[in-house]
């Protein structure tokens, strides 16, 4: 292995400076595809490292099959409305390229089932560690386009990609070079039989860069403002139907540009630096990438894994006052709060679902202002569980949650129906793993320009959105997805006719963290800071069965049990695998308690979920059943009660101070907790009906809207709310009221780590 420090250039972006001189020494047998991981603005904790690809000599394209057969299943499906199909999608199609000094030439093609499946094939299996803690020789880098959706999630979408489309493309390291921003370093790692290896960097001439210039301004086509005003108001229906609880919506500005893309990214770089910025070019596939992305989506090494989830926008003011003034806007505003809270609860529940039992924390949260616009941000991490590398990591976390929506497979449904196409490598990840350290970054490609050459020159596409609560207003969606556009159409289209209201302000960019601003995020910050949760052992104990209903926010409400002391098997409530006789469940795992889990859409859409509530009330003697919001409205529908959109108006994502009688779950409560709200729809019980078997005994003032039901003579209850969330700091103590219902005196009794050693020997 080659590793030696190259001299400093005197350059704010000594990588980009390089990838563009490089290209006038490439010798002509070398492959002429290019990768730069550029990290740009200023020096932070998430901005410290840039990585340039040398000539590869091997890649990997994950293609598109062959189109799933519908013609025995000709239902045309509306996720909008709640209607979510679960196909069996065939293996996508991985061919292994290598580079014969001409061209790229197939050498093997292979079938994989998922993701994780698909990365471990572009591990060529040579790998050397390289020093200072740098990346591997053997490293994986590239691009993983949005569509590779299709094997992440269960759900079915409604555009995919045509047969062959390339929908990642993914490089093993054989040489590249590093630059440590931090200390100004840079590095070349180079196999000792690369051409890389005797790179004569100190006498390579930097090409300066090209002023941006053109003969004749173009347009691009784009989106209307009234159709995606339009889109944002079924979206807003969608949520009130209890289908949803949050969605990123993007549209779209495309068409052919003067622009060579490398020129656009250099025209990022300058006017809109970002940390997670990256360019990629395969010239035989006609494909380059140009983007100035904020947002991480992995981020993990062998003791750590975290997220970065960015909600919540609002422009650059003109001056300082002003610029603070935006700030305090998007701090006190109900809807940009639940938006993000909302990300932060769908974060964790990611994150909890492939790390270890309580590692998992709400970390950081803080304001990071880009050029022309301000951004809420926030780190979530956990220890990452034992067999979990960066490749299954990816598969339970890609896409990102921030550009899908909550619950996630179910906007990722609604996404497709309502985009109308493939998204490609917007909202996919840049990025790399280092399989050798377990290790590897990826960031979320927002921000980005997606450009294909065709015999006329370049086309472009861009593409930008917002995530839609229901307390959206569309035309303040509209100009919020034009505002984060304009710098990109800018770039691909100088002087094009932009409204003027899209122009950006472009300010110094800056990271600060949240300051209290109201009693809001007062309690927030409390969460936030109260660090990592004692897990506790108990000796025989409780055995949570959990129906799961394609809630973004199970793992919360499991990593909570657990905490808790409890042992939970998880099963599905919706989906091929979800029909399953209740009794078969229960020969099966012996459980001591049920937890009948929340999700979109109403009960009735989970018959496993309605099937145990029945059970619940209708059994002599029924094990101890909670029902967390969907369950909850499921118990009111077996017991009679009548389901209906809240009349106030659907709530996600807010917190609020719950009214109780000190009974059921809440006997040991203080009174009115603040717990998350997370519903659009609600129960009412049925006047004079003498045969009810639940009693309210939880609400919220002053509309006296039902938020806790208890049977009147068995251990049953519901919630209308998630005691797991981020906002519901007494959660926890309310689930363990709930597991200590029928404990036997031996069961659920504390014990340290020392005990249980013993008792194993």
């Amino acid at each position: 292995m080659i590793h030696r420090r190259l001299p400093r250039f005197e350059s704010d972006q000594p990588l980009v400076d390089l990838q563009r001189s490089l290209r006038t020494i490439r010798s002509a047998d070398l492959s002429p595809d290019e990768l730069l991981l550029h990290s740009g603005g200023p020096i932070s904790d998430i901005s410290r490292h840039s990585l340039l690809m040398a000539p590869a000599f091997h890649r990997t394209l994950l293609k598109q099959p062959s189109p799933i057969d519908t013609s025995e299943n000709t239902l045309i499906s509306s996720p909008l409305k709640g209607e979510l199909q679960f196909p069996e999608v065939p293996p996508m199609i991985v061919e292994v390229q290598q580079w014969d000094g001409k061209g790229w030439i197939t050498r093997e093609v292979s079938n994989a089932s998922n993701l994780a499946e698909a990365m471990r094939f572009a591990r060529l299996g040579t790998t050397q560690p390289a020093p200072d803690g740098l990346p591997s020789l053997g490293t994986v880098t590239g691009l993983l386009g949005y569509d590779l959706v299709q094997w992440t999630s269960p759900v079915d979408i409604l555009s995919r990609p045509n047969e062959g489309t390339v929908l990642g493309i993914l490089y093993p390291l054989d040489a590249y070079i590093h630059h440590n921003r931090e200390f100004d370093v840079i590095t070349l790692v180079s196999a000792e039989n690369h051409p890389w290896a005797n790179l004569p960097i100190a006498e390579i001439s930097i090409v300066p860069q090209k002023p941006l210039e053109t003969i004749h301004p173009l347009n691009p086509v784009s989106t209307s403002d009234a159709h995606h005003a339009h889109q944002v108001q079924r979206i807003i229906e969608s949520i009130r139907g209890g289908h949803l609880y949050q969605a990123n919506y993007g549209r779209t500005w495309s068409g052919p540009t003067h622009i060579h893309p490398w020129e656009a990214l250099e025209r990022l770089v300058e006017i809109n630096p970002a940390p997670f910025s990256g360019w990629l070019h395969a010239p035989d596939l006609d494909l380059a990438i140009a983007s100035s992305s904020p947002e991480l989506l992995l981020e993990m090494d062998s003791a750590h894994v975290s997220t970065r989830p960015i909600k919540g926008t609002r422009p650059r003011g003109i001056h300082p006052e002003a610029d603070a003034a935006e700030v305090t806007t998007m701090l006190t505003s109900r809807k940009e709060i639940a938006e993000h809270m909302m990300l932060v609860d769908l974060e964790m529940n990611d994150i909890r679902r492939i790390s270890r039992e309580g590692s998992t924390i709400w970390a950081d949260w803080r304001i990071e202002s880009l050029p022309n616009v301000h951004h809420m941000v926030s780190t979530i991490t956990g220890s990452p569980d034992f067999d979990v590398d960066v490749a299954s990591a990816l598969q339970h976390l890609f896409p990102g949650g921030s550009i899908t929506g909550c619950p996630k497979d179910a906007t990722i449904a609604a996404i497709s129906e309502l985009e109308e196409a493939p998204r490609s490598a917007w909202t996919g990840s840049l990025g790399y793993e280092d399989p050798l350290r377990n290790q590897g970054v990826w960031n979320i490609l927002i921000r980005t320009i997606e450009a294909h050459s065709t015999e006329d020159g370049w086309h472009a596409t861009v593409k930008a959105g917002g995530g839609i609560t229901v307390e959206s207003d569309p035309a303040s969606e509209v100009e919020e997805a034009k505002l984060k556009a304009a710098a990109l159409i800018e770039a691909c289209w100088p002087k094009s006719n932009l409204d003027p209201l899209t122009q950006p302000v472009s300010a110094e960019p800056r990271i600060e963290p949240i300051r209290i601003v109201d009693d809001r995020t007062s309690a927030l910050l409390t969460r936030l800071h109260t660090g990592s949760p004692r897990v506790h052992h108990l000796l025989n104990p409780p055995r949570v069965l959990f129906v799961d209903n394609l809630d973004s926010f199970t793992w919360n409400i499991v990593d909570e049990l657990r905490i808790c002391g409890a042992e939970v098997i998880i099963v599905p409530g919706r989906g091929p695998e979800s029909n399953v006789d209740i009794d078969v469940l229960l020969d099966t795992h012996r459980p001591s308690h049920i937890v009948l889990g929340p999700g979109p859409s109403e009960p009735t859409a989970s018959p496993l979920t309605m099937a145990f509530a029945h059970w619940a009330l209708d059994t002599d003697s029924p094990l101890p059943t909670l029902g967390l919001c969907l369950g909850h409205q499921a118990l009111g529908i077996a017991d009679g009660w009548i389901l209906n959109r809240t009349p106030t108006g659907a709530v996600h994502g807010v917190p609020m101070s719950i009214d109780h009688v000190s009974s059921g779950l809440f006997i040991r409560s203080e009174d009115s907790p603040t717990m998350m709200r997370y519903h659009s729809l609600c129960i009412t019980p049925v006047k004079d009906n003498t045969k009810q078997r639940l009693a309210a005994n939880a609400w919220v003032e002053p509309t006296g809207l039902i938020m806790g039901v208890e049977a009147i003579d068995r251990p049953v209850h519901g919630i209308q709310f998630h005691p797991e969330s981020c906002g519901s700091p007494e959660g926890r103590a309310l689930l363990k009221t709930f597991l200590d219902l029928g404990c036997d005196a031996s069961r659920g009794r504390l014990v340290d780590s020392t005990q249980i050693s013993e008792q194993q020997d």
